[in-house]
């Protein structure tokens, strides 16, 4: 959803969220930043590929996200600033795993 709570299947599908997390920051604080940069990168060649069979420019919106995330920035900002983590280590607990010890550092 959009900051108007209008749903915005491209920058933050509800389907893609619970509660407070949304999956793409429990893939970087499960996986690391590296590797959710490199499925991204990945994930856009599939609506790359697929664009003029299936989503069209719902799909190339989608690709450019995930190319801004894959080059360090946070497509779902409206300045696409660089990626910032929750400072609130409560964000991520339970989130992956059943202990804290992934929980990422943070330091604000």
């Amino acid at each position: 959803m959009n900051r108007d709570g209008i749903p915005n299947a491209v920058h933050r599908p509800s389907h893609y969220t619970q509660g407070a997390v949304e999956c793409i920051d429990a893939m970087v604080s499960a996986f690391g930043e590296e590797a959710v940069q490199n499925w991204a990168k990945l994930n856009a060649f599939k609506y790359l590929w697929r664009a003029e069979r299936k989503g069209g420019h719902e799909d190339l919106q989608k690709a450019i996200f995930y190319l801004k995330w894959a080059s360090g920035e946070d497509p779902r900002s409206e300045q696409s600033l660089p990626v910032e983590r929750p400072c609130h280590p409560s964000v991520w607990q339970g989130v992956g795993t059943s202990t804290t010890d992934d929980v990422p550092s943070t330091e604000c």
